[in-house]
């Protein structure tokens, strides 16, 4: 099934299950028309690892140097994210906005590879590896339930993400039956890939301890991506002015053949407030 028919299923049964939950709570929630606009914006600290296959194409395209991202980083440089939510009654916008900065270096690995060419069992490799990186989430929202106990938003939008990974390599050893191209340099390459997504949002009141609350997220597309994905949940306490949160996010991406980014995967915890009025 290719995605342009994955993504128009994925519409229809999110309009169907919009309409089914109108009608089963018509009832409880007669109307929500007039409602006041309600808005929110989080500010998170994001502490997530990276992993995934990166291949870089080499000059006078002899071959790609291919390399495996969970080798190679230890160092996180930077990483912050932020949302805005705002909505009136059932209907609202929810956008988030996630950058990383992440680098590492590695001095005589073999965890590598050079595309279309067998690497001798002699050589290694050292690497400096930096990639800079954000994912912009725009979706609309619609409030599917709502009690005291839970609120359930169904989402439709898109994301984008950014990439920017830099290499800097040199080889070492008996290096003799690869090309001289492929045997050291740096290069810069970056993928750009919008993608439509469907997905819910929530929060589940812990009534039996006041304030606290387990928020929850999830989403799944492509497009421009074969697939991508990301989960979100944890904790959180609820005051006067808003809410602290401690969560764990995980998103994941697998692009289509030829592309610079093979893969790509970040996990890892994140705490922050949300303020609203």
């Amino acid at each position: 099934m290719d995605i342009r028919t994955w993504s128009r299923m994925a519409i229809v049964a999110f309009a169907l299950a919009i309409f089914g939950v109108q009608q089963a709570s018509a009832q409880t929630n007669a109307s929500w028309s007039g409602a006041p606009w309600r808005a929110g914006v989080s500010l998170y600290v994001y502490l997530p690892s990276i992993d995934g296959n990166l291949a870089f194409p080499t000059r006078g395209g002899s071959g790609s140097v291919i390399v495996d991202t969970g080798d190679v980083f230890d160092s996180l440089n930077g990483a912050f994210m932020g949302n805005l939510e705002v909505h009136n009654g059932q209907w609202g916008v929810f956008t988030d906005f996630l950058y990383v900065n992440v680098s590492g270096d590695r001095s005589g690995t073999r965890d590598f590879s050079i595309g279309g060419f067998d690497v001798p069992g002699g050589v290694t490799g050292d690497f400096d590896l930096r990639v800079k990186g954000s994912a912009w989430t725009i979706v609309g929202e619609y409030r599917a339930y709502s009690s005291p106990e839970l609120t359930l938003d169904f989402l439709a939008g898109a994301r984008l993400l950014n990439v920017k990974p830099r290499l800097d390599w040199s080889l070492q050893g008996n290096v003799g039956s690869l090309p001289p191209i492929s045997r050291g340099g740096n290069i810069e390459i970056e993928a750009n890939n919008w993608d439509g997504i469907v997905g819910v949002k929530g929060r589940y009141e812990l009534g039996g301890a006041r304030g606290w609350y387990l928020p929850f997220y999830g989403d799944i597309g492509g497009g421009e991506s074969k697939l991508t994905y990301q989960v979100a949940a944890g904790v959180g306490y609820a005051f006067g002015w808003g809410d602290i949160a401690l969560l764990y996010r995980y998103i994941g991406y697998e692009m289509k053949s030829g592309q610079p980014v093979e893969d790509l995967k970040l996990s890892g915890p994140m705490v922050g407030a949300t303020f609203r009025w």
